[in-house]
């Protein structure tokens, strides 16, 4: 949270829209746990968590290297 202003002068854009990372990181957690649920009673926790932190670094990976506000939203 204290990053965001320092944020939005790197990406060269307004707070408001900076914020809506964390919107959408709130709703991406959400919907993994709703997800993430079923999956584990299907296919085991050890699957499940393996592919749950593969999407994570993955997408933390991505984030690290965006140089736009889109690409850091999508990520």
């Amino acid at each position: 949270m204290p990053a965001i202003p320092s944020m939005a002068i790197s990406f060269g854009t307004l707070i408001h829209h900076v914020e809506l990372s964390l919107s959408l990181f709130l709703a991406g957690f959400a919907i993994g746990q709703l997800i993430g649920g079923p999956l584990s009673d299907h296919f085991g926790r050890r699957l499940t968590v393996f592919v749950g932190l593969s999407i994570f670094a993955f997408g933390t990976l991505g984030i690290i290297f965006s140089s736009t506000l889109n690409g850091l939203l999508l990520f």
